[in-house]
């Protein structure tokens, strides 16, 4: 049984942490469950973003130059595959801003019909002397959440990796950020509070997956797991059960409600 309102859901994650894979598996699941899912990526709200700064820029040889970035492949015809040098925080913090208060849009149009996951890439704050800093970090998140009326219901799931794993996966991508912005947006921090914040919000509401696997398909597995055990129950979705040869734990055990690594 579907319950009457499905709450939305957040994936939260340092870029190349594995947020999409993560969300395009559990888009998978929830459809192949009959539960109506929508996906909204932090890539494609900050493509739109570029795009739009773009339009007011001017050409300056290969590239595009506007007051908040530089966008360095502007021929590209798809906004998602857009690479671009910030020089402030003006075009990122309204692309997280406005996929938000979208998550919270489709929420409300759909009355809790839909389940509407975004991905959101987190990291410390930027800043640019008098201008406007990058705001990113997991408890900026947060505050906007709250602002657009979500957090008594949504949900957060973190997803984290290897600072190492991260830049060859970004080195994968079509649109990848050239090496030195990725280390200097998103760097390997030791000491980062988003956990510790995001466990204090959501409470049980919150989960955490460690995407340190050897291969894709093993953490698409765990995540295929983590939904069956975790998000399934915590969703109230009665009736949705694993199929009889999904269920595989030998290689990452929860203890305790947390992935052991």
């Amino acid at each position: 049984m579907i319950p009457t309102t499905l709450p939305p859901m957040f994936l939260l994650g340092a870029s190349g942490a594995g947020k999409s894979e993560a969300g395009g598996k559990l888009v998978d699941l929830f459809n192949g469950n009959g539960i109506p899912v929508e996906f909204h990526t932090s890539k494609h709200w900050l493509g739109l973003a570029v795009l739009d700064d773009a339009r007011t820029g001017r050409r300056v040889g290969e590239v595009i130059e506007t007051p908040n970035l530089t966008l360095l492949n502007p021929d590209k015809a798809d906004p998602e595959t857009f690479q671009a040098r910030f020089k402030n925080g003006a075009a990122l913090n309204r692309a997280h801003e406005s996929l938000i208060a979208h998550v919270a849009q489709r929420h409300r149009e759909s009355g809790g019909s839909v389940v509407v996951i975004a991905e959101l890439a987190n990291g410390p704050t930027i800043p640019y002397g008098h201008l406007e800093p990058i705001r990113q970090t997991g408890f900026q998140f947060i505050q906007w959440i709250d602002q657009h009326g979500l957090l008594p219901r949504a949900h957060c799931w973190l997803i984290t990796a290897p600072f190492s794993e991260r830049l060859e996966r970004n080195d994968g991508r079509p649109g990848k950020l050239p090496p030195d912005e990725l280390t200097r947006l998103y760097p390997d921090l030791d000491n980062d509070p988003t956990y510790d914040i995001a466990l204090a919000t959501f409470g049980s509401r919150f989960h955490h997956i460690p995407n340190a696997m050897p291969s894709k398909e093993l953490f698409l597995k765990l995540v295929e797991n983590d939904f069956y055990d975790v998000l399934v129950p915590r969703f109230g979705l009665e009736g949705i059960r694993r199929p009889l040869d999904g269920r595989d734990r030998d290689y990452y055990p929860i203890v305790g409600g947390e992935h052991e690594s």
